[in-house]
């Protein structure tokens, strides 16, 4: 699953919720879908991937000029206001002591043709809101060694593999915050940790359905994230064989699984002298 993680410890402006609500809120995914993956893909608005967790996000028929719009018409009203350019900046204080911040900060990805395509996205889609983005694309070795480890970018274009167990304690405990943890958001949130816990200890799945729906409903509320898309895993299969069944892939070599019942040739019996199955 991959999204945008903002580093509320780097970036003032991100620290502004009605900012990163306006982010979020501006971003079609269904159109960023079609455009970065031609499609194979299932558009994200929470931290739970939907075709694990059994949900369906709706994702809206909203236009992106008017989801941009809206998001724009939000930071005014917050108190941002457009320069000559555009782009948003909001001032403070009084006297010697005014400030003028920029709506401004720089994204990090890696370089990736899918996630560069993303990030440009982005970086347009928020732009229309007058949002200054400034894209910056790293080898991946050099994203994780100097960039991620250390936690130094204001917002993260990435991805999280997210297994059949959805175990997400290492991506959004409070205490992953740091390296080697995962959660790259930096996020910390008491309810949200104790769910986390109680995730680990129960497999009722009534019960950790509800852990969920709380976890998800925490992190909604704080917004340390803009969740984008789930990509597809796309495999050619010959056409003369059979029995080839991918069901749900956690990682590549999960295709695979259901190997022993591939076969490109197939007997026909009658019922009577076919072997009995238990």
């Amino acid at each position: 699953m991959f999204g945008v993680f903002f580093n509320q410890n780097q970036s003032t402006v991100l620290r502004d919720k009605t900012v990163r609500s306006a982010l979020n809120g501006a971003v079609n995914r269904d159109e960023l879908v079609k455009q970065v993956l031609s499609g194979y893909g299932t558009p994200l608005t929470g931290p739970v991937p939907p075709t694990i967790a059994g949900d369906e996000y709706d994702i809206g028929s909203t236009t992106s000029a008017d989801l941009a719009a809206a998001g724009r018409a939000k930071l005014i009203a917050a108190g941002w206001k457009p320069r000559a350019d555009g782009i948003l900046q909001k001032t403070s204080g009084t006297g010697k002591n005014v400030q003028t911040v920029t709506l401004e900060f720089d994204l990090a990805t890696a370089n990736v043709p899918e996630l560069r395509a993303a990030a440009e996205y982005l970086r347009a889609t928020w732009g229309t809101m007058g949002v200054l983005v400034n894209v910056k694309i790293f080898e991946q070795g050099d994203l994780s060694q100097n960039i991620i480890r250390p936690r130094k970018y204001d917002a993260l274009l990435f991805g999280e593999v997210v297994g059949r167990e959805l175990d997400l304690f290492a991506f959004w405990h409070s205490s992953q915050r740091n390296d080697p943890g995962l959660n790259v958001a930096g996020y910390a949130n008491s309810a949200a940790d104790k769910a986390l816990e109680s995730l680990r200890q129960t497999s009722e799945p009534q019960k950790r359905q509800e852990l969920l729906s709380a976890f998800t409903a925490e992190v909604t509320k704080d917004i340390p994230a803009v969740f984008l898309y789930t990509p597809d895993f796309v495999y050619s299969v010959p056409n003369d064989i059979a029995g080839v069944d991918l069901g749900f892939i956690e990682t590549p070599d999960d295709r695979f699984l259901s190997l022993p019942q591939w076969h490109k040739e197939t007997d026909e019996v009658w019922p009577l002298f076919a072997p009995k199955r238990p």
